[in-house]
């Protein structure tokens, strides 16, 4: 850093004498001064060129940001691809999954309907119901009667 400071030395060893010092400690006090301001005290052209610095760090800090952001929206792009291949194939597992219950589920279905049936065949000859319809023996004669043709009565000898 360039210590160029705008300080009045002059003005400052006046107005410590007049406050009471001798000239010798006037002096000592405004040279100590001066250099404490010299160190702590940025010049025009160490903010310039601090300005600048600033300037390529912010600059970098974009470039690193571009870079991120594209990186992130690659990422984001894989991810997503990755995520609807992974849906699709899960979907396919499921329907899979589900087509093969449904036969499972028909088979099974299908043995219970036969063991079903079987079981009432079975009590049906073990335990016959007590009731069976019957034709009305009229009505039985009447249609005998009706499909029979008639034949001449012979004489039995």
């Amino acid at each position: 850093m360039s210590h160029a400071v705008t300080f009045d030395t002059l003005k400052f060893v006046k107005r410590l004498k007049e406050a009471g010092f001798s000239e010798p400690q006037a002096e000592a006090q405004t040279e100590l001064l001066a250099e404490a301001l010299a160190e702590r005290l940025a010049s025009k052209e160490d903010v310039a060129a601090l300005d600048g610095k600033i300037e390529i760090r912010v600059a970098e800090l974009k470039r690193d940001i571009k870079e991120v952001e594209a990186t992130l929206k690659r990422d984001i792009k894989e991810f997503e691809a990755t995520l609807k291949r992974d849906i699709k194939e899960f979907e396919a597992t499921l329907k899979r999954d589900v087509k093969e219950l449904e036969l499972r589920m028909v088979i099974k279905l299908g043995g219970l309907i036969v063991v079903g049936v079987g079981l009432v065949a079975t009590a049906n000859r073990l335990w016959p119901s007590p009731v069976q319809y019957v034709n009305p023996p009229a009505q039985e004669m009447r249609q005998a009667l009706s499909q029979e043709p008639r034949q001449p009565a012979i004489p039995s000898q």
